[in-house]
This record gives C-alpha cells, structure tokens and sequence, in this order.
C-alpha cells in the first residue's frame, strides 16, 4: 500500500518554484496523476492541482443520493380509456398544463394547471372517427411560441397534428403517413434549423419514421428500416458532433440500435444487444451522467419482473450499464426528469402489468437505483413528467386505461440546487474549488460527505460532480 499525494500549490512570483499551500493525503493501490493549472482563487495567482484519477480511490466517501419522495397524489376522470398523456403550458400563463388521448368522441382532452398541481378538464378535440389515438408529445411545431401536439394514430398509421392558438384552444392541422402501429413519439431539432422535427417507431412494419419539420408544421418523412418490432425511438447526439442522431430499441430482436446523421443523411452505426432475460419497450434521451453526450434510458422487462437501465455515449463508444432490477410488474413507457430536486435525470416507469408507476433515481453517474413503486389505477401504459407544482421537482403523471384514471404524483423538493455548486450558480466549477479550499478543515457547505470537516474526501467528491 503507497501513499498518494494531492498537493496545492500557488505560485508566488516564479511558477518554476511553487510553494505548498497544502498536501493531502490518500492510500491507494494503483494511481493514474492527473495535473492542471489556473486561477482559481481568482486572486491573480496560479493554483496548481496534483491529483489521483478519482475512478482508482475505492474508499472515496460520496454524497448522499436524494430520494424521490411523494407529497400528494390526486386522481383525474379524463374520460374513457387514457392511452397517453403530456406535459406542457398550453394557455400561456406559465403554469403546466396536461393533454391526454382517451377512447372514443372529444379523442383528446385537455386539463389545465393551477400551479398548484391541480388539473381541470377544460376543453376536448375531436380527431378522424376511429383513429385510434395513442401516444402524444407536445413541442412547439408552427414556431409561435406555444405547445402544440402531435398523436400517434394507431388505426390510421400516421401522426396528426394539432396546432394550438396559444389559448389552448386546437385546431387539425394535418396527419402524416408513417408505419403502422406507431408508439412513443419524441422531438428534436435534428437539422439545427430552429423547427423541432419527429420520429416514432412503428412495430407493426420495423421501421423508425422521422418527421422533418419544414418550419410551419409541415412534414416531409424519412423511413429507416430497423430491428423487429421496435416499440421505441428518440433523438440524441450520441458522437457529440452537434447534430441528433437516431437511437431505437428492438422488442423481438432484443438489441438497441443506432443511426449516425451525417448532414441530414441516416447511416447504421451500431448495435447492442439485450439480456435474453428481457424485452426493450420505449425508450428516452438525455445526458444521464453530466459528461456534454446524451445517453439512453430504457424501460425494458421480462417474466420476473421490470428492468429499468441506461446505455451511456462516452468518446469511445457506448457502455451499457447493470440493468436495475424490480421484482414483479411490467414497464412499458418511460418519462425522464429530476424527480428528487439534485440536479440529475431519473426516470419514470408506466408499469402495466403492475398497475403503478415505478420511478428509478439516477446515482448521478447515469445508473438508475432506488427505485421505487406506487399503485396508480389499472393498465397504467403511459407517463410524463413535469413541474406541476412549481416547487422545483418534475412531477409524474401516468394514464391507467382499465380505471379510466390519470394519477399525479406531486413529489417533494428538499434538497436545493446541484451538489457541489457552492456558489449557486447551477454548475460545479472553479468558483466552488475556491471556496471548498478557502473553509479547508472547517465545516460548513463545503463539509459534502457530512462528516464535520471540509477535506480530502470532500475534494474528491466535488471533482467526480464537475461540470
């Protein structure tokens, strides 16, 4: 066992002969240095940092994960049957508002927010007869400025969509042909010209549609053949060139496939394939891990039970993580957002076989865990995510088609702001370093494991949480 040292050193005059500030020390068996340099006291001289890969200190002490807890719940009759659900404001008054697709006359159903996580039926929108409407995202299509919605027409095999005024009040604007049997849309600028385009995957025919947005809501599609039955898709920039590549996820082959965008064009990149023990349902993008690379979060499940798990896009390619297991149930739908108020993407879970919601955190370095269920009506098949309440927590509403019921979970904020960002200003940078050295061997905000003492374990922490 050798002793790893982590020196601070400022430079006084000449950077030739730096003198210690302070020396900190570690045990540890294997050790890659790491150095860098800048002012960060901002007092015009030049720190020097010494230190170990923090991936090489197994008994680093690291900050407590929030937990997900839930405030209130409150049960809404939207109608017949709810097969999707989303979050947006659509009267523009700031307050989030939530649109749901049922079974049958007025086929979309749009409540209205209170702030307070209230959602009142307020008008209905009738679609073509028998239609079938299904999973919905709301987004900004026509450029106006206001959430407009786009709905999956299951009998149809195309997308319709509704065009709001600002007042939320609708209006059909057109339906898009695209394959048959379409499940969770998703948006994204995937040609950075400012309109957000679509894509759905269609597990009838095995093929991804993506919906190029011409800039006033009208739609030209690109159809790429992909694994069988996909049940989801979603944009992410995966290389970290600046453009929105293509993620899908197979149910019967088991893999999770990739689309590489080279200006505009769509290439197979890659694939990565499943435990035997599970199926891929839908699926969502984010940077799950703080790293600038959107990653994938997946709701997959198997006979035992739901499995919830991330792929992450690092520089080198893409790593799979452990999936999360949970007894029992059946994840089908998923909504990422900051469940617990740390700073962090977790997930929600429609699970229908379990009749409830399963919500997943994310340990921060994009691995889902204590994960947590609650009952919400019958056949919950569908969920999103979103302040409700403005208190600071994206809250969860889920659609239970069997007990004609949605559910919103209206869940706590106790923790403020992003661990480690001592200055409040929403990132983890050379601001809260300076600060963290300045209360050396103190307590206080700086003191991140608790333990009465700002030091080495502290530092440690604050640098795995950089941003």
């Amino acid at each position: 066992m050798k002793e790893v040292r982590v020196a601070i050193c400022e430079m006084f005059g000449s950077p030739r002969y730096p003198r210690p500030r302070t020396r900190l020390s570690f045990e540890d068996r294997r050790v890659a240095y790491r150095t860098g340099i800048g002012d960060l006291t901002m007092n015009r001289l030049t720190t020097l940092l010494l230190a170990a890969s923090l991936t090489s200190l197994p008994l680093l002490a690291t900050p407590a994960l929030a937990q997900i807890a839930v405030e209130s719940t409150a049960t809404i009759d939207p109608g017949l049957a709810p097969s999707g659900v989303a979050i947006a404001d659509f009267n523009g008054d700031g307050l989030l508002d939530a649109a749901a697709t049922v079974d049958g006359p007025g086929d979309v159903r749009i409540l209205l927010g209170d702030g307070l996580g209230g959602l009142a039926p307020s008008s209905s929108i009738n679609l073509p007869q028998n239609s079938g409407a299904g999973d919905l995202v709301a987004a900004d299509f026509d450029g106006n400025g206001t959430a407009d919605l786009a709905i999956v027409l299951k009998n149809l095999s195309s997308i319709a969509i509704l065009l709001n005024d600002g007042a939320a009040n609708f209006t059909l604007s057109s339906t898009v042909a695209t394959g048959e049997d379409g499940n969770g849309p998703q948006t994204g600028d995937l040609d950075a010209d400012g309109d957000l385009d679509l894509v759905v995957a269609n597990s009838e025919v095995d093929t991804v549609s993506i919906l190029r947005n011409g800039g006033a809501a009208d739609f030209s599609v690109i159809e790429l053949a992909v694994g069988a039955d996909p049940r989801g898709a979603a944009f992410g920039d995966f290389d970290g060139d600046g453009d929105l590549d293509v993620v899908w996820a197979s149910h019967d082959d088991r893999i999770v496939g990739f689309e590489r965008n080279d200006s505009g064009s769509f290439t197979p990149w890659t694939s990565m394939p499943v435990s035997n023990l599970m199926r891929t349902e839908q699926i969502a993008c984010g940077d799950l891990n703080h790293d600038g690379r959107d990653d994938v979060a997946i709701a997959a499940r198997g006979d035992l039970g739901s499995y919830p798990y991330t792929i992450l896009a690092t520089a080198k390619g893409f790593a799979a993580q452990t999936p999360f297991f949970v007894s029992g149930g059946g994840i089908i739908a998923i909504a990422l957002g900051d469940l617990d108020c740390d700073g962090d993407l977790d997930a929600a879970f429609a699970d229908d076989h379990g009749n409830g919601v399963l919500m997943a955190e994310n340990d921060g370095m994009g691995v889902f865990s204590n994960a947590m269920t609650m009952p919400a009506g019958l056949a919950v098949v569908a969920v999103a995510t979103g302040d409700l309440d403005a208190n600071g927590a994206s809250d969860v509403l889920v659609a239970g088609t069997d007990s004609n019921s949605l559910t919103a979970f209206l869940l706590a904020c106790d923790q403020q702001g992003v661990p480690g960002d001592l200055d409040g200003d929403g990132v983890v940078g050379p601001a809260d370093l300076a600060s963290l050295l300045g209360s050396w061997g103190e307590s206080g905000p700086s003191d991140l494991d608790g333990d009465g003492t700002t030091g080495p374990s502290d530092l440690a922490i604050m640098l795995g949480l950089w941003s």
